[in-house]
């Protein structure tokens, strides 16, 4: 047997220190720190070392604690096979299934470090037990303190038991000082079997801590993975691997590590799908590794590897760093980081961040690999990075829930968890919390002074979960829904069982699959939905199922496997038969929502009433968002409160597990507190103000925060065409926001009066010069002007004070100075003008300007004349376009055209020609014979499915064509593919040469026909070609455009007349020059701001069916530059297009006004179509019948009328 053992540790170098080992436990103290590197062997040959060299007794038996059960059902299994003996089993493997531990008969058993814990509360004082062997210290898991903690008060029981701690990347002196009542020493291991070449990423200047290794780590993972396997596909023949008892063939696997299960399901597709593009020249196994996965998919990774395949691919999350050895592993990836779920003790809430890995982590990913063979360890990170990572793992037991801990400290005697020695104590405070927990659980009671734990208590540790879900199971008992609640917590005790995958063109359905299973009361039922489904599908359509609805296949067989482990225990435990496989769904909805809450009553949130803002927890006092995988996140109605089972900090603070909750569900809950806090609810209040205004308050926000609450929050209403703005405030600040805003909008209400602004009337020659309040105060006709422009391009008006104040000195002599505009350096540099005052009246203005000329003043002013419709000669004209449309064919017709028939049988095609014959005689249709094409090579067998017609006119084209024989050929159920003109070859597209004679020759001939319209006035219009885009294109467009419609319209008439005696506009290609037709085109266009346009568009489609007509054209474009829409009106008719506009532009130029007058007043009122037309014809019957006459000072009906009273009318 020593000769066996010899054989397999000889090589490792922890055989070293053997002697050493045995000389420390026997003669200097029980307690032995060794820290060996990864790949030494003291997982594997320590525990054999402590039987056979004597260091405890014959009696005695071994127990070598792992922190995962992975890892330990590994170990087992390699030293079972090393120390096998015949009739004798030295070694236990361990099966950790349906919630049952292991028997520990065995001379050596590995277990976990709970289950360690699990048997020092059975026994004391391990009676059975010689040694105690804890693997893997620098974890620092929770279990791994707690069993140091423990094992501690064992060593003080008992005299003869002795303690060996291991690890490859510790700090020896914390547990030297920590066990030093015992002699503790420490034995170090130098070197490791096989090397391991460490490779770093070439540092990246200014890329450093965690958010440089976050960008695209997964694909960087994977594009690394995939240049090793394109090196391993090239060696051949294979190197051949030793490995136990057997002799494997193959290439080197590879180890890449990620930071959480999700990212290696995503790796392990994208590595697929990326070795099929290129085409990989061999077969590579690809595989994921991570916590609470199934039993049988465990095994898959550390089995052979299967004939055919070249070599293997494993992703890893953290579950895979520590005394894992898979055979042929020679080569690491390793991204940095790691996802792990923490307790943050500030805000007693479990929270679930990407953190980079420590330096012992790191060692501990690179020791996979050199197991057993020399290995290459790719760290995508550089060096520089490596060296700013902490030096090990803060212990988890600073940053975890320690409900747990408390639980099971009380459980083994110790009443005060405080008093507990810990190697590293936790703060008080997060005991005394997790002590409350457990109280409001019912797990722990006083009794008498003693603190006890309860028979619920008990039953809960007895499950595989935490406390408050524990909680939730043995509840569920009196409803009679354990089935039911223990697949409810074992999904939120796995994770998500939902995958959106990692492409964005698959989110959207992806999203559209989760909806079909999401329920109205949030995450917990919805995880139920999911598993009752996956149950009533068949074994052999799982995997199909799974990817089918995007679940999760691997978390769903593990939720399977904690469900179904949930309900063995509590049949031992309480009787209950539970069948997983029998769910009852409806029953369900009605209890577990309240279950739920009652558990984690604690995590309560109130919606803040701000989508922006989320939920308040009043737990943290802050304000978290509803995770975008919940599936409240699809609801329509959002719950007014929540509670959740654990927050993530990413880009916000989200919160996972998400349930609706009634308030009246948690006892616990002072309502008095509850109805305070929705006093703090933010509800929107809808100001009605102006820009003016709005503005104010949007760049005043700290003044209202001050005056009003720092939670006052703005935000503009995009659904709102008047872009109201809304103001969230809590509900007890509403009447100090009300108060605030009146009196804002009272003090600039009468700024903006105090103002004045020139409005131009559309069809007219004057201006009206309007008060801020809306009211007419004169009319400014031509030559009239009220403002002035001071030019000058070289004033800096933000430092420049002293010229403001002198021009507002000087135009302050003659009046009121009602608005002072300055213009910034660009504009002053384009215009000339420095600013512009307006002054209260045009005399006032007059007598400033004549002033600064008499008087050789200082200033430089120009008057700003209104906006006027004038042409060259000083004469008012109506602002339209009139224009001509001409129309030639580019490819002339040949004359002749086809109609291709569907079906192929010779009695329909003969009923089809029969037809078209009979309705179309005058197009001399032709069908082809069998015979005909027989003698005639050139005929295709398609030509005997074509009826040709022989006789077309020459103007007509496809459209019309079709227009004609369709109504016929559908009446008759005639079937066809197409029907079109036979047309000339295609022609190259022409160049802008060629455009230009087109241009030129039409111009010419309208210059030739309408010479005395156009006479003296040289070319008084302007052509323009729409140019072909391809070398098919039929036919051409050309538009001449006048800027004086009467002389378009006799250029119109006298081309007709020109055409009637035979003088006709020619066009065409040479050889093919025909007649062009020309229409003339009356269009008519108008501007209005967006804004408008979106308050007005129910009204301009009313305004559509008023003036519809067969010939007129009524349309919009939106121009994106200028964010205005242009409305058209086009047409041949002479007297139905200026109608038409004129009842257009009435209606919009008058809901300006009534728009200007409601924001000027900071009232936005709505526009109504049938009150806008009211006001138009009264100002219609002002402007046009009474104001020349109050003008001249005439009187009307006996009364002497100011034009600007009527006007106010």
């Amino acid at each position: 047997m020593n000769h066996e053992i010899e054989r397999f540790s000889c090589g490792l170098p922890v055989y070293n220190i053997r002697k050493d080992i045995k000389n420390t436990l026997c003669n200097q103290g029980r307690v032995l720190i060794v820290v060996a590197d990864t790949g030494s062997g003291k997982s594997t040959q320590i525990p054999q070392y402590l039987v056979f060299d004597g260091i405890i007794t014959p009696s005695q038996k071994i127990l070598c604690s792992q922190p995962r059960k992975t890892a330990v059902c590994e170990l087992a299994v390699r030293v079972a096979k090393e120390t096998s003996l015949i009739n004798y089993c030295l070694v236990n493997v361990p099966v950790y299934e349906d919630g049952l531990k292991p028997n520990l008969n065995a001379k050596i058993n590995f277990i976990t470090e709970k289950h360690l814990l699990d048997c020092i509360r059975n026994d004391p004082e391990l009676s059975q037990f010689g040694c105690v062997m804890i693997d893997e210290v620098h974890e620092r898991t929770v279990n791994t303190d707690m069993c140091l903690g423990m094992m501690k008060k064992v060593l003080r029981l008992r005299s003869d038991i002795k303690l060996v701690i291991c690890s490859a990347t510790l700090d020896p002196e914390p547990l030297l000082k920590y066990f030093s009542e015992f002699q503790a020493k420490k034995l170090e291991v130098p070197g490791r079997q096989y090397s391991i070449e460490i490779c770093y990423e070439p540092p990246i200047s200014g890329c450093r801590g965690i958010r440089s290794l976050m960008l695209d780590y997964v694909d960087r993972t994977v594009e690394k993975v995939i240049n090793i396997c394109e090196k391993e596909a090239k060696k051949q023949p294979f190197e051949d691997i030793f490995w136990e008892d057997s002799l494997e063939t193959h290439a080197a696997h590879i180890m890449a590590f990620l930071s959480n299960p999700h990212e290696t399901l995503i790796a392990e597709d994208r590595l697929s799908k990326r070795l099929t593009e290129l085409k990989h020249s061999v077969k590579v196994k690809i595989v994921t590794l991570y916590g609470k996965m199934p039993v049988e998919d465990r095994i898959e990774i550390f089995a052979p590897l299967k004939s055919g395949y070249h070599h293997k691919v494993i992703f890893a999350t953290n579950v895979g760093e520590t005394s894992i050895t898979i055979p042929g592993v020679r080569y690491i990836v390793d991204c940095g980081l790691a996802k792990v779920k923490k307790f943050d003790t500030t805000k007693r809430k479990n929270i679930l961040e990407l953190n980079l890995i420590s330096k012992s982590a790191a060692k501990q990913r690179a020791g996979r690999a050199g197991r057993t063979a020399p290995g290459i360890c790719y760290r995508l990170y550089s060096e520089e990075q490596y060296e700013e990572m902490e030096s090990t793992n803060v212990p988890d037991i600073l940053l975890t829930n320690l409900a747990e801990v408390v639980l099971y400290l009380i459980s083994v005697g110790i009443m005060n968890p405080e008093e507990f020695d810990f190697i590293e104590k936790p703060d008080s405070s997060d005991l005394m919390h997790s002590l409350r927990l457990l109280r409001s659980l019912k797990a722990i009671e006083c009794r008498e002074t003693m603190l006890v734990v309860t028979q619920l208590g008990k039953m809960m540790q007895q499950l595989p979960v935490e406390p408050r879900l524990a909680k939730m199971v043995l509840d569920s008992v009196q409803y009679d829904l354990v089935a039911e609640v223990a697949v409810v917590c074992a999904c939120v005790h796995v994770g998500s069982l939902f995958n959106r995958g990692d492409k964005r063109n698959k989110f959207v359905l992806a999203d559209q699959k989760k909806l079909s299973f999401c329920e109205d009361s949030g995450d917990p039922m919805t995880s139920l939905a999911v598993f009752l489904q996956h149950i009533g599908t068949p074994n052999n359509r799982f995997r199909h199922w799974c990817l089918e609805n995007y679940v999760n296949s691997k978390h769903m067989k593990s939720v399977f496997s904690i469900a179904y482990k949930i309900c063995k225990i509590m049949s031992h435990l309480t009787s209950v038969n539970a069948d997983i496989h029998k769910i009852d769904i409806s029953k369900a909805r009605t209890i577990i929502p309240t279950l739920f809450c009652r558990s984690f009553g604690s995590n309560l949130a109130m919606y803040s009433g701000l989508p922006e803002r989320g939920y308040y927890d009043f737990n943290g006092k802050k304000y978290v968002f509803i995770h975008p995988s919940s599936a409240l996140k699809y609801n329509d109605i959002t719950p007014e409160f929540i509670v959740y089972e654990c927050l993530v900090h990413t880009s916000n603070d989200f919160v996972l597990n998400v349930c609706t909750a009634d308030p009246s569900w948690l006892h616990e809950i002072d309502h008095n507190v509850l109805e305070e806090e929705r006093k703090n609810r933010l509800v929107p209040y809808d100001i009605r103000c102006g820009t003016a205004t709005k503005r104010w308050i949007m760049t005043h926000k700290g003044i209202l925060q001050q005056e009003v609450g720092v939670e006052c929050i703005g935000k503009t209403r995009r659904d709102d065409p008047y872009r109201r703005l809304q103001i969230y405030v809590p509900v007890k600040s509403l009447p100090k926001l009300k108060s605030f805003i009146e009196r804002v909008i009272e003090e600039k209400t009468n700024v903006l009066c105090r103002k004045t602004r020139e409005v131009p009337i559309l069809h007219a020659d004057y201006v009206l010069h309007m008060s801020g309040g809306g009211k007419p105060l004169e009319i400014l006709m031509p030559g009239e002007f009220c403002s002035m422009y001071i030019e000058r391009s070289d004033i800096n008006w933000i430092d420049d004070d002293a010229c403001k104040n002198k021009l507002e000195e000087y135009f302050g002599k003659f009046g009121k100075i009602t608005e002072f505009v300055t213009f910034g350096e660009e504009y002053q540099k384009k215009t000339g003008h420095s600013c512009l005052i307006r002054m209260e009246n045009k005399e006032v203005a007059k007598r400033a300007f004549i002033y600064n000329i008499e008087n050789h003043c200082d200033f430089n002013i120009e008057p700003r004349f209104g906006q006027k419709y004038l042409d060259t000669g000083g004469n008012f004209f109506h602002p339209s376009a009139y224009r001509l449309l001409i129309r030639w064919w580019r490819r002339p017709s040949c004359g002749y055209g086809e109609i291709k028939l569907k079906s192929r049988d010779f009695d329909q095609r003969m009923y089809a020609f029969n037809v078209i014959s009979e309705h179309f005689g005058h197009f001399q249709p032709s069908l082809v014979s069998e015979d005909f094409m027989t003698r005639n090579p050139n005929i295709s067998v398609d030509d005997l499915y074509k009826v040709k017609l022989q006789s077309l006119p020459l103007d007509i084209n496809n459209k019309r064509l079709l227009h004609i024989l369709g109504p016929v050929l559908d009446a008759y159920d005639i079937e066809f593919d197409e029907v079109y003109v036979v047309r000339k070859k295609n022609y190259p597209v022409e160049d802008k040469r060629d455009l230009e004679k087109h241009s030129q020759r039409i111009s010419d001939h309208i210059i030739r026909v309408a010479k005395n319209a156009v006479d003296g006035n040289g070319y008084p219009f302007e052509v323009k070609i729409r140019a072909p885009k391809h070398s098919n294109d039929i036919e051409f467009l050309a538009f001449v455009l006048f800027s004086d419609m009467n002389i378009g319209i006799h250029v119109g008439h006298a081309l007709k007349e020109a055409a009637k005696n035979g003088l006709t506009l020619e066009m065409g290609p040479v050889n093919h020059m025909h007649e062009a037709y020309i229409q003339e085109m009356f269009h008519y266009q108008i501007k209005v701001p967006r804004i408008l346009f979106n308050a007005i568009f129910d009204d301009l489609r009313d305004i559509y069916e008023i003036i519809d007509h067969k010939d007129i054209d009524f349309n919009y474009r939106s121009d994106t530059y200028s964010k205005l829409y242009h409305l058209f009106i086009s047409g041949e008719n002479f007297e139905q297009v200026p109608r038409c506009f004129d009842f257009l532009t009435n209606y919009v130029v008058f809901t300006i006004y009534i728009f200007h007058f409601a924001r000027s007043r900071c009232m936005p009122t709505p526009i109504h179509f049938s009150s806008v037309n009211k006001v138009k014809a009264a100002i219609d019957k002002v402007i046009d019948g009474y104001t020349i006459k109050c003008r001249d000072g005439e009187r009307v009906d006996g009364d002497k009328l100011p034009c600007h009273q009527l006007l106010t009318k």
